[in-house]
This record gives structure tokens, sequence and C-alpha cells, in this order.
């Protein structure tokens, strides 16, 4: 069986996601302590997509705790949608911690990050000869 792996989380800003009077923001590659391995995130990997090797992506909208995991995640975007991208990066989010809130993001009211991530078929390295 083919090995299925998060192909990364997008660290790009992207623009109109959120305005500036929403309490979320793009997480910054400097912000990230903890990721899903692999091996995790192609145990979530969604299942039709894995059987139709379909790459997608989703956008999701999570609150972050005192210690800086994840909670009350949303999703955004998905795409193509109908294969389940949202559902799985919601429950890979569960493993994934950015560095406690700053005061200012508290006294300015973000207390939400935007995460972006990409669910990639792995590229099969017997057709590469």
């Amino acid at each position: 069986m083919k090995s299925w792996i998060l192909a990364g989380l997008a660290m790009a800003t992207f623009s109109g996601v959120c305005s500036a009077e929403e309490t979320s923001r793009t997480v910054k590659k400097s912000e990230w302590v903890a990721s899903p391995s692999a091996d995790l995130a192609a145990r979530y990997y969604p299942d039709r997509a894995q059987r139709m090797e379909v790459s997608g992506r989703a956008i999701v909208d999570c609150g972050v705790a005192g210690d800086g995991k994840f909670q009350d995640c949303k999703v955004i975007s998905e795409s193509p949608i109908d294969y389940g991208f949202g559902d799985s990066a919601i429950k890979l989010a569960r493993f994934m911690q950015v560095a406690p809130l700053s005061k200012k993001d508290v006294r300015k009211g973000r207390t939400r990050r935007i995460i972006p991530v990409v669910f990639s078929v792995p590229y099969d390295q017997r057709f590469s000869r």
C-alpha cells in the first residue's frame, strides 16, 4: 500500500483570508512548536481522496489555548470539495501547537490562527527512472 503523507503545513500568507476586524491571522513560521509527523498525517488522509489518489488542501481557523494548542477549529475552505480535506485538517490540528499568545495578541483580541494544510499524493519513485 502506498504511503500517504501530509505534504506540509503551507506557511504562505493567504491574502484575503481574514480582514483587520477579525480576530484571526495566519500562523507565522516562527510560531510553530509542534506539527504532525508524516505517519500521523497519513492516518488522517481522507479515505475517498486516498482511494482516488487526489491531492487537496484545507484552510482552518482555530482558537489558541493558553498552552498554544488549537481548539474550536472551523473549516474556512477546502479544495477540492467533497473529499473530506477540511475534516481531516481539523483532526490534524489537535496535534499542532504554536507558541503561547503574546500579550499584544491578547490585548488586540487576536486569539485565533489561520492554518493552511496541504495534502499531497506521494510521488511514486518507480516511475522516475
